[in-house]
């Protein structure tokens, strides 16, 4: 009789085993090196944004743009002469696609955009003067910033999605908000008058960090308004002077990276002004 050659029922397990556990072992391997590819184009974007920032304060006397303006043009749409790039949607042209969108934001935004934020401490949001008594908005010089090369100018952040009834997203923000509560729990306080020397030397890790979903009923309004650490634990930002770098969550100190004396107190209470009157 002919003799039949075959695997046996242990050695396919065998063979099976292998695979699985080569598999176990390559996935996240793959999935890093995803992320990272992600991130260069991230940061490549960030990069773009960082030299129309510069092309800004060329044309606007050494001046960085407001967030957001009383007419609602955004920071995004500022510079959209300057980049060319993507699209300007929304009633208050809130950037997407191009150099504004992250290849790792989570799928929807909701209509709104908005994958960076600009430092409030560099950018304010001025839009209302007369709660102030005046007429002059607020405005950041270059000059104005102690240390660019440390100084946060834009990052990526989390997103905002809620339902604020009758089917109306509650909206995004163009911007980071540098309370120092949120960033260091440290409890000091939110006038800037009240920093102190020992959080310069404090690493910060913002007490909100999260994507929020389309939800009627439950939201963070502190997700859109704080960095993501999406890439690997890391977050890509770009500074004052023009350079872009990835930083681990922690890594970013308050009073180093995220804190401007010259406009803190007028810049983060014209923001809580803004979403108490508006929501």
């Amino acid at each position: 009789m002919k003799k039949l050659r075959g695997f046996t029922l242990i050695e396919l397990l065998v063979v099976i085993a292998i695979i699985a556990i080569l598999a176990a072992i390559l996935f996240p391997v793959f999935a890093t090196a995803r992320e990272k590819a992600r991130q260069s184009a991230c940061l490549s974007n960030l990069k773009q944004i960082g030299v129309a920032m510069m092309m800004y304060n060329q044309d606007y006397d050494s001046v960085f743009p407001r967030s957001q303006d009383p007419t609602w043009q955004e920071w995004y749409q500022m510079l959209q002469p300057y980049v060319k790039n993507g699209e300007l949607s929304g009633g208050e042209s809130w950037g997407r696609g191009g150099v504004w969108h992250c290849p790792s934001w989570p799928g929807d935004d909701f209509g709104e955009g908005q994958n960076y934020g600009a430092n409030l401490c560099v950018c304010p949001l001025d839009w209302s003067p007369s709660y102030w008594g005046n007429n002059t908005y607020l405005t950041v010089a270059e000059s104005k910033i102690p240390s660019p090369a440390d100084t946060i100018l834009v990052a990526e952040k989390g997103r905002t999605g809620c339902d604020n009834g009758a089917d109306s997203p509650c909206g995004g923000v163009p911007y980071l908000l540098p309370i120092e509560y949120e960033w260091t729990w440290s409890g000091v306080g939110m006038s800037g008058d009240q920093a102190t020397s020992d959080n310069a030397n404090r690493a910060a890790d913002p007490s909100v960090e999260c994507d929020d979903s389309y939800a009627a009923s439950e939201y963070d309004w502190q997700c859109g308004e704080m960095p993501r650490y999406r890439h690997n634990g890391t977050s890509d930002m770009l500074f004052c002077d023009g350079h872009v770098k990835a930083m681990t969550k922690g890594s970013v100190k308050w009073f180093k990276n995220v804190y401007v004396s010259y406009s803190y107190s007028l810049a983060v209470w014209n923001a809580k002004d803004e979403w108490w009157t508006a929501y």
